[in-house]
């Protein structure tokens, strides 16, 4: 599977095989049309158009079912698209993700001392 990048964002396709945890966590999660926003800049990542897609923050001590109890380590959204959708944001080019489901996480930057957290 591809994976796509916008700035330090990573969307990840899942190959769902169990809709119950998906179906809980867009019915439970916060929803939202920000995907992240920017420490740095305030710039936000964002829907285009919020109709396209359903996108949840993913609590922390959330469980994800997909034939086995699987924590989302590192994971802070969840996406879903029937029909594909489009991230914005003003410092980057336009994000076309086709149909489907996304986990999404913040990329890290390491040096020789420490790992940390990419920020717009």
């Amino acid at each position: 599977m591809k994976a796509y990048r916008q700035g330090e964002l990573l969307f990840v396709p899942q190959d769902i095989k169990d809709g119950e945890g998906l179906n809980r966590a867009l019915s439970e999660g916060r929803k939202t049309t920000v995907v992240a926003e920017g420490e740095e800049t305030g710039h936000k990542h964002e829907l285009a158009d919020p109709d396209s897609a359903i996108l949840v923050d993913v609590e922390d001590e959330f469980i994800w079912v997909d034939h086995q109890n699987l924590r989302l380590n590192n994971f802070h959204k969840i996406l879903q698209t029937e029909k594909g959708t489009i991230i914005k944001h003003p410092d980057h080019k336009d994000l076309h993700l086709p149909s489907g489901v996304y986990y999404i996480r913040s990329q890290r930057e390491y040096d020789e001392e420490k790992a940390r957290w990419v920020r717009d």
